[in-house]
């Protein structure tokens, strides 16, 4: 039997839609602690732990929300969190996960910081931006991702340990920085790494993982695919590599509506991830909500039948684990597709 999370009673009825179910369950469940801490996931016999990255799209949805709605609360549950981001930071200004500095969560962390002093209005988070890009800008000038006291982390079998597909995300923070504290090394750094990222990870009209491998993990796959999003939001026309990005995530979704989790790597078992569905929705939402409809209804119709009853997304079928981004990333992906997408506010 699937255990549920205890929710309070404010949560969505079931007649609102998956965005609106998502909002209130991500803002009134317990997954956030006293201090502002956001959890991976919840379920009382699988707890999640905090996770510093999840709390930077928390912060960013909070932002985007309090933008949208006006609503003061989910500024506030920005501040808070934000908070919390800060109290996570290393001595080097990075954000980290089992001793390791991640230039990618530290990214993600920063970018939430900075949207919401731009939704206050305010510096709030000043100091704290300026060493989380100091660190980013020391660290992606020589191509690394990931450190260990002090040192460079490389694994060529882990997409988050080496230098590809979900490099191509970072400058959206570094672009924000610059634009937010005036670092012009940051807004360079920006077009540098994602030249860098696309040349090393682009094959064959998908982002592998990095330059050495052909696998492709779908989650880092959109990653760069909203990295160049961001980058040529206003722009007029998307990059071939987005509009061929839609296309290949459109060949590898299953019949019954979900994106596999890795494709061409055949030593690993195959299922449907609720957070790469949510961004592929993201992406069709962006390229044409017209031409994708009939991807983009399957998908939302996967998303919705591992909806916890209370909200929330469970990671993958089969799992009673309410995953936190996915549930982020659905929301917004679920509000895409019915208003329209506002690639400024990717999260």
């Amino acid at each position: 039997m699937r255990q549920e999370s205890p929710q309070r009673r404010s949560e969505a009825p079931r007649s609102a839609s998956l965005a609106e179910r998502s909002w209130a369950w991500l803002a009134d469940s317990r997954l956030r602690d006293e201090r502002g801490r956001v959890l991976s996931w919840l379920n009382p016999a699988h707890p999640g732990y905090f996770y510093p990255e999840i709390m930077g799209y928390y912060a960013s949805l909070c932002a985007e929300r309090a933008r949208h709605a006006g609503n003061e609360r989910w500024l506030e549950l920005g501040r808070q969190v934000g908070a919390a981001i800060v109290g996570e930071l290393t001595p080097r200004g990075a954000l980290s996960r089992a001793g390791i500095e991640y230039a990618f969560d530290t990214a993600i962390g920063l970018h939430g910081l900075l949207r919401v002093q731009q939704v206050e209005g305010s510096a709030r988070f000043a100091d704290a931006a300026q060493r989380m890009t100091d660190f980013l800008v020391a660290g992606l000038g020589e191509r690394e991702v990931a450190w260990r006291d002090g040192r460079p982390v490389r694994d060529l079998d882990s997409w988050s340990h080496s230098f590809g597909a979900s490099a191509i995300k970072v400058p959206m923070a570094l672009e924000t920085s610059g634009a937010a504290l005036g670092r012009r090394d940051a807004s360079e750094l920006a077009r540098e790494v994602r030249e860098r990222g696309v040349a090393a990870a682009w094959r064959d009209g998908a982002f592998r993982i990095n330059g050495e491998r052909a696998w492709v993990y779908t989650h880092a796959h959109c990653y760069a695919t909203e990295g160049l999003i961001f980058a040529a939001r206003g722009a007029g026309a998307w990059p071939v590599q987005v509009r061929e990005s839609a296309e290949f995530l459109a060949r590898v979704q299953s019949a019954a509506g979900g994106l596999p989790c890795w494709h061409a790597r055949p030593d690993i078992e195959v299922v449907s991830h609720a957070d790469a569905t949510s961004q592929a929705v993201r992406i069709w939402s962006v390229v044409s909500r017209e031409r994708y409809a009939p991807q983009i209804e399957r998908a939302l119709a996967f998303l919705r039948s591992i909806e916890g009853a209370g909200g929330g997304l469970r990671y993958k079928p089969g799992s009673d684990d309410l995953n936190s981004w996915a549930t982020i990333f659905g929301a917004q992906a679920d509000q895409w597709q019915r208003d329209g997408a506002e690639p400024e506010w990717l999260l």
